[in-house]
């Protein structure tokens, strides 16, 4: 399994246990992709996962720039206009995942609301 998988896997299960419902998984609008569509009460979430095994290219909260974070809201607001809740509240979480090379888990840290697209 790739490493991206295994952290968007891992990410998910926590989640879930936090009491989100995972609404999609790996969902491609156009060119771009949403990792995790999650729904806490009555918001949609769209989460980016990053995931690490060295920190030979920094921290994973280092790999969502800001025209990455452009791109999550364009495909966000393509995946709400697709399931016809552009009406819904909603927001960006990242999830950021160090791990050993063997896949046991270092940190996971969950930032919600992450950034707003007012923001970019």
């Amino acid at each position: 399994m790739r490493l991206g998988t295994w952290g968007e896997n891992l990410a998910a299960n926590y989640l879930e246990e936090q009491g989100y419902e995972c609404l999609d998984r790996n969902i491609r609008i156009g060119p771009r992709e949403l990792d995790l569509v999650m729904q806490i009460e009555d918001t949609v979430v769209f989460v980016e996962v990053k995931t690490r095994v060295s920190a030979e290219y920094g921290p994973p909260e280092a790999a969502i720039s800001q025209s990455k974070r452009r791109n999550l809201v364009q495909a966000a607001w393509g995946y709400l206009e697709q399931v016809d809740r552009l009406q819904a509240a909603w927001r960006f979480d990242e999830i950021a995942i160090e791990a050993t090379r063997q896949r046991e888990v270092i940190r996971l840290d969950h930032y919600q609301a992450a950034f707003e697209v007012g923001m970019l």
